[in-house]
């Protein structure tokens, strides 16, 4: 379940870690986001059973579809919508046809990051974009770190972005 604490910084069950503390502090610019996020994560616990709580997130993200040797066989750009440590939410333009993804994005220290993932689904979305669900296929840590540094460039996005 999320909480705010006493120094305003939110903890999510299975999440703790993801972001460090400093991207959650309270501010005038994102308390509603904080309070938008703490009312959605509560509402999807007693819905959802999802083994990780997801966070919302709106971040470009460049992922490669392979074959089972490992060959590229198509290339698409998105955005990634949510993101968990068990997996991530990618909108794209074209429908996703491979099983097996290489993932990457750029973090806030504008360093190259990526992850291997398995397709769970794609559907089109009423939009006509199609939404991917794609499960983490690394080590526990690797998933974590990968999803600590998404989060971490999308809330340094936004601050940056806020101050021009």
């Amino acid at each position: 379940m999320t909480k705010i604490v006493r120094d305003k910084k939110i903890q999510i069950d299975g999440l703790k870690n993801i972001v460090d503390k400093a991207y959650y502090r309270v501010t005038k610019k994102n308390e509603t986001w904080v309070r938008q996020d703490k009312r959605s994560l509560e509402s999807m616990t007693a819905n959802e059973k999802r083994k990780h709580p997801r966070i919302k997130i709106y971040h470009p993200i460049s992922f490669v579809g392979m074959d089972e040797d490992g060959n590229i066989i198509e290339q698409h750009m998105g955005v990634a919508l949510d993101i968990s440590q068990g997996g991530i939410l990618v909108e794209s333009l074209q429908e996703v046809e491979s099983v097996l993804l290489a993932l990457s994005a750029v973090d806030s220290n504008n360093e190259f990051i990526e992850i291997k993932g398995e397709v769970a689904y794609s559907n089109m979305h009423p939009t006509g974009k199609f939404r991917t669900g794609i499960r983490f296929q690394s080590s526990p840590a690797e998933n974590i770190q990968f999803a600590k540094r998404i989060v971490r460039a999308y809330h340094y996005q936004g601050r940056k972005s806020s101050k021009n």
